[in-house]
């Protein structure tokens, strides 16, 4: 198999494994390793975060295995099937059409998701007590702490605009394998004109956070925290402050401005790098789904589960 790093998309899809998406799973440069290995760095992150005890934790081990086995089989062929469409749209030369077929496509993949999670996460989550609440809180804090200093944000304005710069610089140089004069200095416009997001984002975190809480807190029975979960989750981006969407709004026209006017000036070999990278990711997530395929037989599927 041929394993290729990942940034964005290895990242979201590893967050969205765990309850809500809200506990942030430690970056993996490699593909196939982070999600054969998912199900043990989820527990970990799981366990840190919600303090599981005795059924709790075997009924979770349970959900957890299950899900992943369904995300495996059912979804990813569904990201195969992306990729491999993205990489011909490039190879076509990007439009604004090309561009909002993908969020939506994304969007509606992490919906489908969402509406999993909700159903595994239930069960577990209305058994919680009021400590494991309260740990829980302490550990969103500390959470929170770590993306302040991740992100620079007690840094000055000026430190926190390099960050971002190099940031985005190195996404899009991975992508299109060595940036040229022109596309770096783009970029870099695009972003020092764009509004931080970094402390709004930080309050968007929080409020989140505290609405996840309240959800736990007031929902003490399966059929009625399901559906409240699965709402919040599948229309999160709904539930955002006024003035974080306007700048998450603002961003993504930005951003489809920017990736179609560097896509006039991609190089022969920038554009196959970039279609060899979609259909890298493809046949990655082909390989993985195939990998997942649930055997007929029960007992193979029990010897199966304990080796992944």
């Amino acid at each position: 198999m041929t394993i290729r790093p990942l940034r964005v998309v290895k990242i979201r899809l590893m967050r969205w494994m765990l309850f809500a998406g809200f506990i942030l799973l430690t970056s993996c440069s490699m593909l196939p390793i982070a999600y054969n290995n998912a199900d043990m760095l989820v527990r970990l992150r799981v366990q840190e975060h919600f303090d599981l005890q005795g059924a709790q934790s075997t009924d979770f081990s349970s959900r957890l295995a299950r899900f992943h086995r369904w995300h495996r089989a059912e979804e990813l062929p569904q990201y195969a099937e992306l990729f491999l469409a993205a990489e011909k749209r490039v190879g076509h030369g990007l439009t604004a059409d090309d561009i909002h077929w993908a969020t939506q496509s994304l969007r509606e993949r992490y919906r489908v998701m969402m509406r999993h999670v909700a159903e595994e996460a239930a069960p577990i989550l209305v058994t919680l007590t009021p400590a494991q609440l309260a740990h829980l809180e302490k550990e969103f804090a500390e959470d929170n702490k770590k993306f302040l200093k991740a992100q620079h944000l007690s840094e000055s304005e000026d430190k926190q605009l390099k960050f971002r710069i190099k940031s985005m610089r190195k996404q899009f140089d991975e992508w299109f394998g060595h940036l040229t004069p022109e596309q770096d200095t783009r970029i870099v416009a695009m972003v020092t004109a764009g509004q931080p997001l970094g402390k709004l984002r930080l309050e968007e975190r929080k409020l989140t956070q505290q609405r996840f809480l309240e959800l736990l807190r007031n929902h003490h029975k399966v059929e009625e925290l399901t559906p409240a979960l699965r709402d919040m989750l599948e229309n999160i981006e709904s539930q955002r402050a006024p003035a974080f969407a306007q700048a998450m709004q603002d961003t993504e026209v930005r951003l489809t401005q920017l990736l179609l006017d560097l896509d006039k000036t991609l190089t022969a070999s920038q554009r196959t790098h970039v279609k060899e990278r979609f259909a890298g990711f493809a046949a990655d997530f082909q390989t993985l789904a195939k990998k997942g395929r649930v055997p007929t037989d029960h007992s193979a599927a029990l010897n199966w589960e304990m080796v992944w």
